[in-house]
Order: structure tokens, then sequence, then C-alpha cells
């Protein structure tokens, strides 16, 4: 009988024990991941919750094994997830124990790292007694390159006229050729394209190319006073451009007018990057006290995503350059790390490049293919990010007064500027 009771008594305790471990999940819970972004050796993964008591633990599996574990404090969130090898196959899965929840299973392969075997080739323009100079280039195809700035005159005739102040040079695929634009001695600052029929330039205000010729845009209703003026541009479309430049300039063009976007005038632009899929654009600003900020512009709207001296991370950036959900920002001298940046001011440094050498350009084509242009010691340097790797190279023919822009398309990148009272074009190919 004693035997009866003590096994009724054991299964009674042991199904005691399994319900308790086995809690009813809430109806309608689930877990869900997708991927965000992906580089060679990193994945951006949203994870998001439907019924889910907050906080809760989730434990996140690669390849089956638990890596990381997070305390859950809100239904949605971005997990990163570096230290991945290039070109590699994965399987990510989130859990939770407490109800023996699992997310459907993602499988994503990082990319390739890209080559970085460079070939060289170094191009000057003027004739070094006035300077010539180039301030932004960009590159539609190998055939159609286009450089902006100001080219010293020497009884200089395009097609039976006469031009005054060249300002715009174009590679046609046989020859640099001067185009049929007469412009002024100040120079073109930068250049935003919407293709190779629609070509915008700032130079104080806007210039526009459309098919083989050239308009100011309308700018009678926007001031500019105080030495404000436009000097550089970037646009997710024909109907959403921005433009920036010192003192605090920022303009916008909606499709039907410019406008100007008041901002502190201590600050001075010197670069515009953007999204293209949501339309923002980010530009970044340094003041007299080397404070810099990146201003996240959105329609009318301006508002400071980071700023230097109020950031753990200081680096005061002239160039700035966006891949999907990210910034990259580029210090130099003292200041010579390289930082990624979210629109939620959130800041990393990524990389640090040897002291001496400044960072005055930078330009993306993916996470495994990003340019930077800049010097040290006198000497040009292109640095190159492969996805894994930096490399830098050394363009010791050139020993820069100034910087321009730098453009690339895949294998091939161009970046400008001046030297000994010349322009100077460098041909990076892959």
């Amino acid at each position: 009988m004693k035997r009866a009771i003590i096994g009724v008594l054991a299964i009674s305790f042991g199904l005691l024990l399994k319900s308790c471990n086995s809690v009813e999940p809430p109806t309608g819970l689930t877990i869900n991941l997708k991927l965000e972004d992906i580089s060679c050796t990193e994945a951006w993964i949203e994870l998001t919750t439907t019924n889910l008591q907050l906080p809760a633990e989730i434990g996140l599996k690669q390849n089956n094994n638990v890596v990381k574990t997070i305390n859950l404090i809100k239904s949605d969130t971005l997990l990163y997830i570096n230290s991945l090898l290039p070109n590699t196959p994965y399987t990510f899965q989130a859990v939770n124990y407490g109800y023996r929840v699992a997310s459907n299973t993602i499988n994503v392969t990082t990319l390739d790292t890209t080559s970085q075997n460079f070939s060289f080739e170094i191009l000057e323009f003027g004739d070094g007694f006035e300077s010539s100079y180039f301030n932004d280039v960009w590159v539609f195809d190998e055939n159609n390159i286009w450089a902006v700035g100001y080219i010293s005159p020497s009884d200089t005739v395009v097609n039976g006229t006469p031009i005054i102040n060249p300002n715009i040079i174009r590679w046609s695929g046989v020859k640099w050729e001067l185009e049929l634009f007469d412009g002024t001695s100040s120079g073109i600052d930068g250049i935003w394209a919407v293709n190779a029929s629609k070509i915008y330039f700032a130079n104080g205000i806007v210039l526009k190319y459309e098919n083989g010729s050239y308009q100011y845009e309308d700018f009678s209703n926007v001031p500019l006073p105080n030495g404000q003026r436009v000097e550089k541009l970037w646009g997710s479309s024909e109907s959403n451009i921005y433009g920036v430049g010192p003192w605090g300039t920022i303009v916008w063009y909606n499709g039907l007018k410019w406008t100007k976007i008041e901002f502190d005038t201590q600050w001075y632009f010197y670069e515009i990057t953007g999204n293209k899929e949501t339309g923002v654009g980010y530009a970044v600003a340094i003041n007299q006290y080397d404070d810099c900020v990146v201003v996240k512009l959105e329609n009318s709207a301006a508002n400071i995503i980071y700023q230097k001296s109020q950031s753990e991370i200081k680096v005061a950036s002239r160039t700035i350059t966006s891949l999907d959900n990210n910034l990259y920002i580029s210090g130099f001298y003292q200041q010579n790390l390289i930082c990624r940046l979210n629109d939620r001011g959130e800041n990393k440094t990524i990389h640090v490049l040897p002291l001496a050498l400044g960072v005055r350009q930078s330009f993306a084509l993916h996470s495994n293919d990003i340019f930077y242009s800049g010097e040290e010691n006198s000497a040009v340097k292109l640095v190159h990010f492969n996805g894994a790797s930096y490399k830098i190279f050394n363009i010791p023919q050139v020993d820069p007064d100034n910087y321009g822009g730098i453009h690339a398309i895949k294998d091939l990148a161009f970046s400008v500027g001046f030297t000994n009272n010349k322009a100077y074009i460098i041909k990076f190919r892959r």
C-alpha cells in the first residue's frame, strides 16, 4: 500500500515538474529574423517579436550554435554580428527558451572581397603660370568622365567659340575636351548627375546641363548673404536635390523651386551624400574651433545627428559617404579615424590610419569597395577597403596643394585636385 502511495506521489511530482518546464506560450507569439545588410565580415539582422512578454532572454544561433544572448527590452531590434568570414554561408535563428519558441531560420552568405590590384595614371592640365584646379569629378562610364574647376585658358577655342573661363572638361573615350561653356574665373565647385543627359553643377548657385545646353537655375528668391554659396550637390532624383556650402549654406530643390534651409552660420559644409532609397541627405561641416557636425537633411528639415564635441569618438571630417543605412566619416592629422555612423547618431571607429595621413574625400560603391583619397607627408594617398582589409597606395608623383572629389564605377576610379599651379586627375584602374 505504501509503495502504491509513493508511486502516485512520484507520478504527480513528475507531472508537476513537466508542467513547470513547459509554459504554454501566449497566443500569437512569434519571433522573426530578417537580413538588413551584409558585408564581407559583418551582418545586420532585424529581430522582431509579437506577443512576447518583455524583457525576455533571446539566444541567437549561428550555424546551430548559440553565439549571443540578448536581453530583449523592445519588440524590434537590430542585431550586429561581426567576425564572419568573407564569401561564407551562415544560418541564423533566434530562440526564446522560456517559451521554447524559435524564429525562422535565415540563410546568408557574406560578400567576397574585391581586388586591390590597381594601376595608376596621372594627368595634368593648365599652363602652370596661372592656377588651374579641379574641384570635383563624375564618372558615367569609361568613355564619359567629367571634371570641373578652372583651367587656365591658352587661346582656347571650342567649335569656333572662344572660351574665356574654361570650367568643364570631359573625356569622350578618345581625348579630354573642353565643354562649350564659358564660366567664371572662380570655377565650378561640385557636380552631381541624374544621368549623362542631366547634370547639375555648383558654382555659388546651381547650373544645369540638359541634352547639350547649359542654363542657370532660378535662385532669385534664394537669399545667400555673407559669403554663403552652393559648393556641393547631392540628390536622389530630379525632384529632391540638396546643395551645401560655407557659413551654413543649405538649399533644397523639390522639383518645382529652390528654397533655402536656415542653419547656424558658424558651420562650413564640405561634403554631402545621401540614401537614394529614402531620399535623405547627409552633410558634414566644420567650424573655426575644429568642431564637426553631421546634419541629416529631410525635405526642408536639417537636424544634427553627430557632433564631435559631444561624442565619445571625436573626429573632424571633411568627407562623408553613404552605404544603405550607414554613413562613413574620416578624420585627418591626429584624428586619423574611419568611423561608421547611423542616423541615430551611433558612432563606431572601424579603422585607424597612420597618424599623419589625412583623408579628404571618399566614395563608396559597396561595403567591400570603398575609396578614400588624401595625403601624407606631401604625397597623395589612396586608401582602399576591400571588405576585409585596408590598403594604402602611395602616389609620389603628385605633391597636392588642394583636393577635389573622388568618384568611381566598377574597377575604375578618378581623384582630382591641383598641384604646382596645374589641375590633376589621377586614374585608378583595377
